[in-house]
Order: C-alpha cells, then sequence, then structure tokens
C-alpha cells in the first residue's frame, strides 16, 4: 500500500502544473561558499495538495557532483503532499562546477496556489 501511495503522489506531481512556489538556496553544509544555481525547475504544486490547501517550505538536502549535477537528493522536512514534487524538481537542476562534490541547502516554499 505505501508503494501504491508513493506511486500515486509521484504522478500527481508530475501531472500538476507548477504555481505558486518559491525557491530559496542556502549556504553549503561545509565550510564553502554556495554553489552558484545554473538552471532551476520549479516543482508543481500538486491537484490533491490544492484541494487540502496543503502549503508550507520543504526543506531538502543535495548532493552536487563536481561537474554540477544532483547526485542525491535527501529530505529534511515538508508536508508529505509537497515533498514528492519537491524533490523532483531539484533533481534536474544544475549548479556551477566547482572542485569538489559539495551538500547544498534548497528550500521550495509553497504558498496558496491562486
Amino acid at each position: 500500500m505505501i508503494v501504491e501511495v508513493k506511486r500515486f503522489f509521484a504522478c500527481v506531481g508530475l501531472i500538476a502544473m507548477a504555481t505558486g512556489a518559491g525557491v530559496r538556496t542556502g549556504g553549503a553544509a561545509d565550510a564553502d561558499a554556495p554553489r552558484v544555481v545554473t538552471k532551476r525547475v520549479m516543482p508543481a504544486y500538486p491537484d490533491l495538495a490544492r484541494k487540502v490547501h496543503a502549503i508550507g517550505k520543504v526543506k531538502l538536502t543535495v548532493v552536487v557532483t563536481p561537474d554540477g549535477k544532483v547526485k542525491r537528493v535527501a529530505v529534511i522536512g515538508g508536508h508529505p503532499l509537497l515533498v514528492v514534487p519537491a524533490t523532483e524538481a531539484a533533481q534536474q537542476w544544475l549548479f556551477a562546477p566547482a572542485s569538489k562534490e559539495s551538500s547544498e541547502l534548497v528550500i521550495f516554499d509553497f504558498s496558496a496556489p491562486e
């Protein structure tokens, strides 16, 4: 049943239109300065989340390879209906190249859709 729920939320996230989602990147987990984002993908606001008026922030940690691709996304917190679309969007981000792998904080702010 859990797999079915995850699959449902993944499908809803892929189908829904993106509305009202803001993004903020923060300092890297290590002492280095945050990497520059060169490509941002905004998450879709799922229809189910819209129906239940789910809003809030989804906090993620993304591990970025030296060439700027997202290697891994870990959820720190957020509304369960918003986590899947936020994760899928973050996986598509690109960052400026760097000399080593880094960990970046990404926060998506889902506000009430208009």
